[in-house]
């Protein structure tokens, strides 16, 4: 069981699998949690919450590729085990 800052547990994730787990919402978290109970496997996390400036550069470069392509651009990742 992982205490949460704000009082809360979970289960299979702690604040420490998180590079801003002061972002993350609460209800999410939980949702997350439910989610591996069900699986029964492990889930990495490759990626977290994004503050203004992490937005900012990530679609200041999306905006560049799309505006070079001039078509959008979509990423579907899925994986299987």
């Amino acid at each position: 069981m992982y205490e949460w800052p704000g009082g809360f547990r979970l289960q299979y994730f702690g604040p420490t699998e998180f590079d801003r787990p002061e972002l993350m919402d609460r209800d999410f978290l939980r949702e997350l949690d439910r989610l591996r109970e069900r699986c029964g496997f492990p889930l990495t996390i490759n990626d977290d919450a994004r503050n203004t400036e992490d937005l900012e550069r990530i679609y200041a470069k999306e905006s560049l590729r799309a505006r070079a392509t001039q078509r959008p651009r979509v990423i579907c990742t899925w994986t299987t085990r």
